[in-house]
């Protein structure tokens, strides 16, 4: 498959922004799968010989997009393979979760599933670089949606380079732009 890419003329956006080509890709097959539910649920398409023609709601775009993303997220985006799993023992985790699970709004009621959304982030997020302590590390930034001020907000992983989980909180854009930039400009530039 990479020779495939790696040749043809179609494919050139895929060498140069891979995550963003797949993702595009699979807008438009989204599209597609839209316009055929539309077509069958409303009888544009005949049924097949003995496959009725039933409507498919529960076809869900967003599953597949979702789907498609995280395997994306793992084939092309994460980097050097293994991504991070777990906290380094699970007397951090149950830290973290006591610190900083109230932040997500009752969305999480133990440490476990306080480590399946920070996966989500890591899996679906974007992967960015950042300076703690004198050290360039590895973040995971998803964005939440906006507060009630209309302010940004987005979920944040932290690592270390042991490949550990560190934190996972929420930011406000401001507190992600310091985070991630160094000051407070609203640019989040993903590591490759």
């Amino acid at each position: 498959m990479r020779d495939i890419v790696r040749n043809h003329k179609a494919f050139e956006g895929f060498k140069t922004k891979p995550v963003e080509f797949v993702r595009n890709a699979m807008n438009e097959v989204a599209g597609g799968i839209r316009a055929l539910q539309h077509q069958l649920n409303h009888g544009l398409v005949p049924a097949m010989s003995g496959v009725p023609n039933t409507p498919i709601n529960t076809l869900s775009t967003r599953a597949l997009m979702n789907t498609a993303d995280e395997t994306l997220s793992r084939v092309v985006g994460k980097g050097t393979g293994k991504s991070p799993s777990a906290f380094a023992d699970r007397a951090k985790l149950e830290g973290h979760f006591d610190k900083h699970g109230k932040e997500f709004d009752g969305l999480y009621k133990n440490a476990d599933e306080y480590l399946e959304g920070a996966k989500e982030v890591i899996n679906n997020g974007i992967k960015v670089k950042y300076e703690y302590k004198g050290e360039l590390r590895t973040g995971y930034v998803k964005f939440m949606g906006n507060n009630k001020n209309g302010k940004a907000k987005f979920e944040f992983v932290g690592t270390n380079n042991n490949g550990d989980i560190t934190t996972y909180h929420t930011q406000s854009g401001k507190k992600i732009w310091k985070t991630i930039n160094g000051e407070n400009i609203p640019v989040i530039n993903p590591a490759e």
